[in-house]
C-alpha cells in the first residue's frame, strides 16, 4: 500500500516544480519585454526632451523678433505722424 501512495507525493511535487519553472520562464520573458519597452520609452523621452528644448528656443527667438518688429512699426508710425503734422 505504501508504494501505491508513495508516488503520489512525488508526482505532485514534480507538477509544482514544472508550474514553478513555467512561471519563472513567463516572468523572464515578461521582464525582457518590459526592459525593451523601457529602453524605447527612455529614448522617446530623450527625443521629446530635445524637441521641447528646441521649441523653447524657437518661441523665445520668435517673441524677441516680434518685440523688435513692434518697436520698428511704432517708430515708423511716429515718423509718419510727424510727417503728417509738418
Amino acid at each position: 500500500m505504501e508504494d501505491l501512495y508513495g508516488d503520489l507525493d512525488t508526482s505532485t511535487s514534480a507538477l509544482e516544480k514544472k508550474e514553478a519553472l513555467d512561471l519563472k520562464t513567463q516572468v523572464k520573458e515578461e521582464n525582457g519585454r518590459l526592459r525593451v519597452e523601457l529602453a524605447q520609452l527612455q529614448e522617446q523621452n530623450r527625443q521629446l526632451g530635445a524637441a521641447h528644448k528646441q521649441l523653447e528656443i524657437n518661441i523665445s527667438t520668435l517673441f524677441a523678433t516680434a518685440q523688435l518688429e513692434l518697436q520698428r512699426k511704432d517708430k515708423e508710425i511716429q515718423r509718419l505722424r510727424r510727417q503728417l503734422e509738418e
